[in-house]
């Protein structure tokens, strides 16, 4: 009993159903209208193509109605699909939103400046980042692999004693919080960044 509930409850059910009353809907028009024209004198159509004529274009109607109401739709969801994709690609790690290949930290400076024109702080300070860690691979004092967290790199360069630690600590500490928190990142955080980064440099 549940089950025949159900089934005539259901979207799948009542979309049939629709359906089914569309089809005999325009099949009685179209009975009406065939008869109407065989009541027509001095006109020498013919039925069939004209059945044939009046289903073409209400089909053709019913397909620019449901085209403009999906656009209308798609108007109407567009701004909260940008907003979730906007809070998805957030959500990752940026690590994982570009495919990180070695580059000179030279290059990844350029990087940054880039994004940092877009107005994309996040991306501009991941490439300042990248910048640090490449600079390290450079001076022979820690390898970049990618399976180390940002923890385990600033243990390793405390280890050194190097006189910008607190410039790395910076650095690592807002690479971590972007990654893994919904820290917003502005220009003001990537300027302090970018100062901290020329401190590691001129060291």
């Amino acid at each position: 009993m549940y089950d025949t509930i159900f089934k005539h409850n259901s979207l799948g059910w009542r979309s049939h159903l629709l359906q089914q009353r569309i089809q005999e809907w325009w099949e009685w028009q179209l009975s009406r209208l065939a008869d109407q024209t065989s009541d027509l004198s001095g006109l020498d159509l013919d039925a069939e193509w004209i059945k044939i004529l009046i289903k073409f274009l209400l089909w053709s109607i019913t397909a620019a109605t449901l085209v403009w109401l999906t656009w209308q739709l798609w108007l109407l969801l567009r701004p909260y699909v940008r907003t979730w994709q906007k809070q998805q690609q957030q959500s990752q790690p940026l690590s994982n939103q570009y495919s990180v290949r070695e580059l000179s930290v030279n290059e990844w400076l350029e990087k940054s400046q880039t994004f940092q024109k877009q107005r994309d702080y996040r991306q501009a300070i991941f490439c300042l980042y990248q910048a640090m860690l490449q600079q390290l691979s450079d001076r022979g004092i820690l390898d970049n692999l990618s399976s180390r967290t940002d923890r385990e790199y600033l243990k390793l360069i405390q280890q050194f004693q190097i006189s910008s630690f607190p410039s790395y600590q910076l650095l690592l500490n807002t690479h971590e919080q972007l990654c893994f928190s919904n820290q917003e990142a502005d220009e003001s955080l990537w300027q302090k960044c970018q100062q901290d980064f020329q401190l590691i440099i001129n060291n």
